[in-house]
């Protein structure tokens, strides 16, 4: 009886195999599709992240260009330490 169950078994295999094989041929270009939109989707977006940057780029190198510093910007003085003012008091007349 072994024999008989474990050629039924290697038949199983065999048919679940071919099942398998026949629905990778009929729909395995829905995956490799889905895989090439995921990886496209993924390039698109690092593109758009990037392109403003690289727009502002030659802008500020354009500029630079036409008007150059010919020295450097006096340094602002450094900011006094000073305390909060406090607001006067309300006298309350409703009190």
């Amino acid at each position: 009886m072994s024999d008989t169950d474990s050629f039924i078994d290697e038949v199983n295999e065999e048919v679940r195999r071919d099942r398998f094989y026949f629905m990778l041929k009929r729909y395995g270009w829905i995956a490799v599709l889905a895989v090439i939109l995921l990886v496209g989707g993924a390039a698109w977006n690092e593109y758009q992240k990037r392109r403003p940057a690289q727009r502002r780029k030659p802008l500020a190198t354009r500029c630079l260009r036409h008007f150059p510093l010919k020295t450097q910007p006096p340094a602002l003085p450094p900011l006094k330490k000073s305390r909060p003012q406090t607001p006067a008091p309300v006298p309350c007349w409703a009190c």
